[in-house]
């Protein structure tokens, strides 16, 4: 069965190659066709037939790479490409790890959410199979979050009930990740909705409405209907780099299901939701003013069911004021180059409307104030290791250093270094340097006491601030974190990979002035151990 999908899926690569002069790319298609294509390859098969198969996989990828001379989006398939052959060659199965880096890479530029999570499953398989389980557990968390915020709640739950990779994460219900979901989808819709009014060229306009509301209502398609007089005008669909326009006579060539939704939800004005058994969700919403109809908004998701709930109609309530208030402004704009009289007292109008709908969303926020401490806590802490970063450093040593001077009691702080970092990650590949950092944090948080405080400072350097402890008990204790990373085991991120640090120590008296003095001293200690063969601990002041 499997043999004759993946024909037909040349069949239809074969077609959408002969388009392109045309600028008609079967993208699902092909890249659908290059992944059965490789699990085929993962199977038992004849020489014959694997030649066939390596044949047909090339000449995808060769095909995403001339797509992609026309549309650089296409270089993150080329690159995903590259890295499933890779991964199923004996001889280059070493080049799989960077080429899907550069894959993923690609996938969170163009910000599309389905390849973001795509790309990174794809990336935790090929893991899995190599015995790079950490990796590959970090891979699908992260491939499970997009997931998520594509609103994909049925792959989710086939991921977690297949997979033998670690998931990190809270692990909470599909209930309490689609409610934590609309939470943040209304404070990202409250903060971007605000920057809505900004804009007055109605297909720009559009063209960030219809964004706005595809990424944070989960949605795969938009369609924004403009409605006059009770009756369709204009119909608007997201066609990526383009808005496609077509006239409201023309709505039949959308099918029928689609027309009837538009016809309930128009007469009805009323929110109407459609759930297909083949993971198919469906929404339309009217945008009302005044007990008219002014506009509506088809969404679909072609890849599961469920996706709308209340939190997802929530979202465009609260937009609702200030997306009719911009799209009359836009359409009075447009209106001045034929005609300019008595516009200006019109927009002045609108203009206080729409003020008096951005104060109402002012009071909405009041809602998710139970985010703030969440936010607070992205702001001052490093996203790789989770550890304290160089900002909340600033603002907190001088209120320490303070209270140690009136107290009459020391600060120790240890700078430390992992050694040749660069090394591992040209080895290892930057994704097997990210784990190394992740593990050397957690040793580190294992090993301190209850009122150290640990910061990344960035890059591959860390620093330990330990509170009452005199010079050589930081000493003593900076031996112990060294050793503790000397003997931790890193195999399971790389082969016979072996990390080691070098850590310099100052202890701050009464005469020390700030934070530069305290990292110049405690640096120059540091610098003392690398230079007298790294993996070891100097302090400051520097002994002969």
């Amino acid at each position: 069965g499997q043999k004759e999908k993946y024909r037909e899926c040349l069949k239809a690569l074969r077609g959408a190659s002969h388009s392109l002069r045309g600028a008609y790319y079967d993208e699902e298609r092909s890249l659908f066709a290059l992944i059965l294509t490789v699990r085929l390859l993962n199977e038992p098969c004849s020489p014959l037939d694997r030649r066939g198969y390596l044949a047909g996989a090339g000449a995808i990828v060769r095909t995403f790479r001339k797509w992609s001379v026309q549309n650089p989006l296409f270089l993150q398939h080329y690159y995903l490409g590259m890295a499933l052959l890779s991964g199923v060659s004996a001889r280059r199965k070493g080049w799989a790890l960077p080429y899907f880096e550069k894959a993923i890479e690609r996938a969170d530029e163009s910000h599309f959410l389905k390849y973001r999570a795509l790309f990174r499953q794809l990336a935790a398989d090929f893991c899995s199979a190599a015995g790079l389980v950490t990796i590959g557990g970090h891979l699908l968390s992260d491939s499970l979050y997009y997931y998520r915020q594509y609103g994909a709640f049925g792959v989710i739950e086939e991921i977690k009930g297949s997979t033998r990779l670690p998931v990190h994460g809270d692990g909470g219900s599909l209930s309490e990740e689609r409610g934590a979901l609309g939470r943040l989808d209304l404070q990202t819709v409250l903060n971007v909705s605000q920057s809505l009014a900004k804009e007055i060229d109605l297909d720009q306009l559009i063209r960030e409405i219809l964004s706005l509301i595809i990424q944070n209502c989960g949605a795969s398609r938009g369609i924004l209907i403009l409605v006059d007089r009770g009756m369709p005008e204009v119909i608007m669909e997201d066609g990526g780099d383009r808005l496609v326009k077509t006239s409201a006579g023309e709505i039949g060539r959308y099918g029928k299901a689609f027309a009837a939704l538009i016809r309930e939800s128009l007469e009805g004005m009323k929110t109407v939701i459609e759930n297909k058994a083949e993971s198919m969700s469906r929404l339309c919403f009217p945008f009302v003013s005044q007990q008219k109809v002014k506009a509506l908004v088809y969404l679909e998701n072609r890849y599961s069911t469920g996706i709308f709930t209340e939190e997802r109609v929530e979202i465009l309530s609260l937009l609702s004021s200030a997306i009719l208030i911009s799209l009359e402004n836009a359409r009075l704009y447009r209106s001045i180059r034929d005609n300019n009289e008595e516009l200006e007292e019109r927009v002045r109008e609108r203009t206080g409307e729409l003020d008096r709908a951005n104060a109402a969303l002012v009071e909405k926020l009041k809602k998710i104030e139970d985010l703030t401490e969440d936010l607070t806590q992205m702001a001052i802490k490093d996203d790789l290791t989770s550890l304290y970063n160089r900002r909340y450093l600033n603002e907190v040593f001088p209120g320490l250093l303070s209270s140690a001077h009136r107290e009459k009691r020391e600060i120790a702080v240890i700078m430390m270094d992992v050694d040749h970092f660069k090394r591992i990650n040209d080895t290892y590949g930057h994704m097997a340097g990210d784990e190394v950092l992740r593990r050397i944090a957690r040793i580190f948080r294992e090993g301190s006491r209850l009122n150290d405080q640990i910061f990344r400072l960035g890059g591959e350097e860390f620093m330990i601030l330990a509170l009452r402890i005199d010079k050589d008990q930081a000493r003593l204790f900076a031996e112990k974190v060294r050793r503790r990373i000397e003997e931790a085991d890193f195999t399971d991120i790389g082969e016979n990979l072996k990390v080691t640090i070098s850590l310099g120590v100052y202890v701050s008296d009464s005469r020390t002035g700030d934070l530069e003095e305290v990292l110049r001293k405690s640096d120059i200690a540091l610098y003392r151990a690398k230079e007298r063969g790294r993996n070891r601990v100097e302090s400051y002041p520097i002994s002969d």
